[in-house]
Parts: structure tokens; sequence; C-alpha cells
């Protein structure tokens, strides 16, 4: 159930098991993964935490540590985390992702990249993970590989507008704004609050002559509330990660 993306059942039965065998600490540390997964970051740290505390090497525990650590900004712990999934589990493909978003918050491009991308061999469908290594690569300044990226993406899952705006951003930076526009055009009707399309549309407006107005679109996205529960354009972009990282590579999807 979790690798066909159905969290919630899949949380069910691991509650079933649970009743059975309550003090199960590998079911456990899997139950955090679940709830990370599902967008409950607190609840799943709190378990994590209960887990890590019995068991410090719990590869599961550890995963979902890590990601609670880069959410709050505590990035020293989310390394530590990271690397203990990766000690245990070296071929684990979300601990490389962890660790890949621990060296993109500082700023350390090429290890960021090459992080991604042994996240990418292990899963190389997964299109949360190609969009991530397209912002990584543009952070780095090479806007043609971020191009080659979010193709990639595009790929992959050209359902996704956050593949369409990242690819919209960097046609604006080679001056290629008849493409950028579509692009953009795409990432909207896809997803009219995608943090690239709002990227994107903000630039065009900038390069338009209206360069305030572009300016607060960006600023006030990224801050909005999207939802009842007050969560932002950020969260719901990493709980996109999370989600995409759990699941198994499904059939290629295309735009039409």
């Amino acid at each position: 159930m979790h690798q066909l993306g159905d969290v919630e059942r899949a949380i069910e039965l691991c509650n079933e098991w649970l009743a059975k065998a309550p003090h199960d600490i590998g079911l456990n540390g899997y139950l955090s993964v679940l709830q990370m997964d599902k967008g409950d970051m607190t609840a799943a740290s709190q378990r994590a935490e209960d887990v890590l505390k019995q068991e410090p090497d719990n590869p599961d525990a550890a995963l979902v540590a890590s990601m609670w650590g880069i959410e709050q900004q505590e990035i020293d712990l989310a390394q530590q985390h990271a690397e203990t999934v990766l000690r245990v589990e070296p071929d684990n493909a979300r601990g490389w992702f962890a660790k890949g978003l621990v060296h993109m918050w500082r700023q350390e491009h090429a290890e960021a990249i090459t992080a991604i991308e042994t996240a990418l061999e292990r899963t190389p469908d997964h299109v949360g993970t190609i969009v991530t290594l397209g912002w990584a690569r543009f952070a780095a300044r090479d806007v043609l590989g971020a191009e080659r990226t979010f193709r990639r993406a595009i790929e992959a899952d050209g359902t996704f507008a956050e593949a369409h705006g990242g690819l919209a951003v960097t046609l604006i930076f080679q001056k290629r704004i008849d493409e950028a526009r579509r692009e953009t055009q795409i990432a909207r009707r896809l997803s009219p609050n995608s943090l690239g399309a709002i990227w994107a549309r903000g630039t065009l407006l900038a390069l338009g002559g209206r360069k305030e107005a572009g300016e607060a679109l960006v600023a006030a996205a990224l801050q909005r509330p999207l939802t009842a529960d007050g969560k932002t354009m950020f969260d719901h972009i990493q709980q996109f990660m999370r989600q995409q990282a759990a699941r198994s590579e499904g059939t290629p999807k295309k735009l039409h």
C-alpha cells in the first residue's frame, strides 16, 4: 500500500500489526515514515525520537529525524541522522536525498548534486527527486544542466507543474522568452500555486517593466497559506517531495 501511494491504508495496516506487537521497534520506526509521508511531521518526528532513544541506528526513524531537522533548519542534526541512515543502509535512496537537501541548505552545490544523483540511481523516475536535482543545478549556475534535468522530469511525469515551472525559469535565464511563457502557462494550468510557475511569472512581469509587481507576487506566494491548516507553498512542496520519495516508479505520464 505504501509503494502504491495509499499511505492511509498503509498506516491502518501498520496500526493493526502494532496492536499485536506494540513494542516492535522496527515497526514503530516504519510507522514514523508513514506518518511523515502522510504529512503529519509533528507526530512522525515524535515517534522517530522515541524509537531512536531505544534503537539509535534505526534507519527509518533516522530518516524521519533528518527530514524534520531540515524543515526546522537544524542542519547539523539533520546531517547526523542522514549519515546514520546511509551507514546502516548505504543504498537507501531517501537517505541520499536527505543528504542532498542538507548540502543544498549549506549551498554546497557540487555535494548536493552528487548526493541527489546517487538517490536517482536507485529511483530513476521519481519526479520529485529529479526536480530537486534541477534546482540544485540551477543554484550551481548550471542553467543548461538544470534545463535538461527539468525536461527529464517532464518525461517522467508531464503533469507535475513544478517541472514545467522550473523549466520556464531556466528558459528565462537563457532569454528564450516565448518558450518560457509557454511553460509558465502549462505550469499555471496544472497548479496555479506552484513555486516554479509563480517565480517564472514574477520574472516575466519584471522583464515586461513591472519589476515591483513581479517581486511582490513571488514574495507573497512563498508565505501565503494555501490551505485551512495554514501551510505555505514551501510546506506543500516539501510534503510532495516526501511522498514522491516514498512511492515506487509508476508508468511515466505525458502531457498531451
